[in-house]
């Protein structure tokens, strides 16, 4: 996971990096899947209108990360439900992926943050110096947002 990696390139600052995983969440995206053509769209869509649970309860794990303030000065920590309950949300987890190891979660940052540095044509786009030159908390907090959706 890049927040991992994200997180220890930020040790040395006052910035946390959580990730959030909503889990199986019956959103409006679901009836955009193409069942027609894909036979694998139409298990998960299967799935989301039997198992999925609401917007407002998928949320939980995202506003809990970005909101509670027992959290400041823990560093990383992931949330996300128990995939076959939906429940126990707002409560930190290990990843389940053995691929999640440290030197893969800081090649996968270093790969997104080099597809944005290209995308954006900002050859000083760097976290570190976001913090360092006192944008603070909340550029960083865009930069740890933006550098895992950058990889996919």
């Amino acid at each position: 996971m890049a927040a991992e990696a994200l997180q220890e390139r930020l040790r040395s600052t006052q910035v946390d990096v959580f990730a959030a995983n909503p889990g199986l969440t019956a959103t409006a995206l679901i009836s955009k899947i193409d069942t027609a053509h894909y036979w694998t769209g139409a298990i998960i869509w299967l799935q989301a209108k039997l198992f999925g649970q609401s917007v407002e309860r998928g949320a939980r794990d995202l506003i809990f990360a970005c909101l509670a303030p027992q959290l400041a000065g823990l560093g990383f920590r992931y949330f996300t439900p128990n995939y076959l309950t939906m429940t126990g949300h707002c409560t930190p987890r290990a990843p389940s992926n053995r691929q999640f190891t440290h030197e893969n979660n800081r090649r996968l940052l270093d790969g997104a943050l080099e597809v944005l540095r290209e995308a954006t044509g900002d050859g000083a786009l760097s976290v570190e110096a976001a913090v360092a030159k006192g944008r603070g908390a909340a550029s960083a907090a865009s930069a740890a947002v933006a550098a895992p959706m950058g990889a996919f």
